[in-house]
């Protein structure tokens, strides 16, 4: 599992060391994710605290996004079934456990599907 929080403050010390000056965790996710990305073919399950604007109030608001990361480029069926298998009572239990609202859980399989859950929000 991976866990981070989308604020815009450099000290922030993830297993990947401390995020650049400006940089937010969404960026991170990002070079993570993305081409060329250390986990871009690796199957994982990704925690994110994201802060985005309430579209009726303006407000800023704090989500919690949970989304299992199974990349189509993942040559490894196994990764794949493992993942897959846990996902549904790791849902189960963030949802009873920590009050995280399905809604907020999903699934992806390239950083389109990350984009487009962070823009929904």
């Amino acid at each position: 599992v991976v866990s981070t929080q989308s604020t815009e403050s450099s000290g922030i010390n993830a297993e990947y060391g401390d995020l650049a000056e400006g940089q937010t965790t969404v960026d991170l996710l990002r070079t993570l994710l993305c081409e060329g990305g250390e986990m871009q073919h690796t199957p994982c399950i990704i925690v994110l605290d994201y802060t985005c604007v309430n579209k009726r109030s303006g407000a800023n608001t704090d989500k919690v996004l949970v989304f299992k990361w199974i990349p189509d480029t993942c040559s490894k069926i196994r990764q794949k079934m493992v993942y897959s298998s846990a996902w549904e009572g790791f849902k189960t239990m963030l949802n009873s456990t920590a009050n995280i609202q399905t809604a907020n859980m999903f699934e992806a399989q390239d950083y389109g599907d990350v984009e487009d859950k962070l823009k929904e929000c």
